[in-house]
């Protein structure tokens, strides 16, 4: 059956705006991006001239349609701010704590297609005969928010709620805006550009805490691609849940092998009813190098953001 028409029936009652934002005062930190792009290189030399099954980063071909519509965005003006996507990423650039600005942005262009109008209703399942997942990912970080209570009517795509959704308080999306601001959010402020930035920068790394927090010999440094791929990205694209299943699993194998090849070792492997599938992971950072490479150290500044 094809997608549903979408229809967003009752609204959600709308409470209180936030108060103006709170000063950032978490240490950014400075991703190894030498060693991930020496690895990137390695990678692809090692997959011409072996005859096996090349590593995952030496599968992922991207476009330069793809990079350049990725720097077309970053220099799209943020509605009511007057400045950049970008420019309001490098603002917030201490609560990325060390997630670099290219992988925000190759993640903002492989997941937010409507950018901060962006409100992600789950996708049909004919298996299960009904929209997966069932709550809300809201704006240019996707985030999990409230229920969308969305049915499949005569091939019409009909929410009971509208964004930010039924119970967004116990909703990352909910959490985050309270810790921020200390209010949860409303069908008349969820779209707010600054508080979307942050509190899916908040929503990245607590998942990534977790994770680490667990699993705290497996991740010597915070600012390693093993991190950044295992902890922060995979805990988003798959859950934190996945991600610690996987860890524990073949904990002591990877423990045994340097850093650099345990993102590869993971790749197909089953726990469970998981499978591992780097897809998602390897063509942000693919696409990441490749905004690195063509935009060297020009990195946009802002008063009071730094690089």
């Amino acid at each position: 059956m094809p997608e549903p028409v979408e229809q967003i029936n009752a609204p959600q009652a709308a409470g209180a705006t936030g108060p103006s934002e709170p000063t950032a005062t978490l240490p950014a930190a400075e991703f190894e991006w030498g060693g991930f792009e020496q690895e990137l290189d390695a990678t692809r030399e090692i997959a011409e001239r072996a005859h096996t099954l090349a590593p995952p980063t030496s599968r992922i071909r991207i476009s330069e349609r793809e990079v350049r519509a990725t720097l077309a965005m970053a220099a799209t003006k943020v509605p009511g701010l007057g400045i950049t996507i970008e420019e309001l990423l490098v603002r917030h650039q201490a609560e990325a704590r060390g997630i670099p600005i290219e992988v925000l942005l190759a993640f903002i262009h492989f997941e937010a297609g409507r950018l901060f109008d962006d409100a992600t209703a789950g996708k049909w399942s004919e298996k299960h005969q009904k929209y997966i997942p069932s709550f809300y990912e809201l704006g240019v970080f996707q985030t999990p928010a409230g229920d969308h209570g969305c049915t499949n009517e005569a091939g019409v795509k009909t929410c009971m709620f509208r964004p930010p959704g039924r119970n967004v308080e116990n909703s990352p999306f909910g959490k985050g805006w309270r810790h921020l601001a200390g209010v949860y959010p409303t069908e008349s402020n969820w779209r707010d550009p600054t508080m979307q930035v942050r509190v899916g920068l908040w929503d990245l790394n607590s998942a990534a805490d977790r994770v680490h927090a667990a699993f705290a010999a497996l991740f010597p440094s915070r600012r390693s691609e093993w991190f950044l791929r295992m902890a922060v990205l995979y805990s988003f694209a798959a859950g934190a849940g996945a991600a610690r299943f996987f860890l524990r699993k073949f904990k002591n194998e990877l423990l045994a092998l340097p850093e650099a090849q345990r993102w590869d070792f993971l790749c197909g492997k089953n726990v469970g009813t998981f499978h591992f599938n780097p897809e998602n992971i390897d063509k942000k950072m693919a696409l990441a190098a490749k905004l690195r490479a063509v935009r060297g150290t020009a990195i946009a500044q802002t008063p009071g953001g730094t690089r």
